[in-house]
């Protein structure tokens, strides 16, 4: 492998960044806690340091402009998605070295109605989104591409490929269609 290199969502959040600068200047205070779920933002903290911080299931963003949040968020993702992403890979991209194939890269890229893909010259491209999904379902994506690197199509041969490497895939491509459709 050479490298590693939602549009509902954006106006989700930039509802929440609204309502944040409303209360914020009703209330007159600099911290904001947002009743979230799984990716969103809990608290929008004014400081001097900007960072971008997981605490347990929430995002917690320390910025002393506050609409940069959402580009600081985005590029927490980015980074976090391409580390984890190249942790989860190698062992599967190793294992698929019996089937004598291998990636030509991985690369992150941001669509709107996938969430990976694989080009005919053995490129495969992950969703950033993903990320933002539990372990099993990053699995499910790399290994259904990595089929592709050994049929084009989804033909009985690739499912079986599939269900070969990876027995409970249709268990996490449920729940990744649940969780971030």
């Amino acid at each position: 492998m050479k490298g590693f290199g939602g549009e509902w969502r954006e106006v989700i959040l930039k509802d929440i960044f609204d309502r944040v600068t409303r209360k914020n200047e009703e209330h007159n205070t600099n911290v904001v806690t947002i009743s979230a779920q799984r990716g969103f933002v809990r608290q929008i903290e004014q400081s001097n340091i900007e960072s971008v911080k997981l605490r347990g299931k929430f995002i917690v963003v320390k910025t002393s402009d506050k609409s940069n949040t959402k580009n600081f968020v985005k590029e927490w993702y980015l980074k976090h998605a391409k580390s984890k992403f190249h942790a989860i890979a190698s062992p599967l991209i190793d294992k698929f070295k019996k089937y004598k194939v291998e990636p030509d890269s991985i690369v992150l890229r941001e669509m709107p109605t996938r969430w990976g893909s694989c080009t005919p010259k053995g490129k495969i491209i992950l969703n950033p989104e993903l990320i933002k999904a539990p372990k099993g379902c990053i699995e499910y994506v790399i290994i259904h591409e990595l089929c592709h690197l050994i049929h084009h199509d989804h033909t009985q041969r690739f499912i079986d490929l599939q269900t070969k490497e990876m027995p409970d895939w249709e268990k996490w491509k449920s729940k990744l269609e649940i969780l971030l459709a």
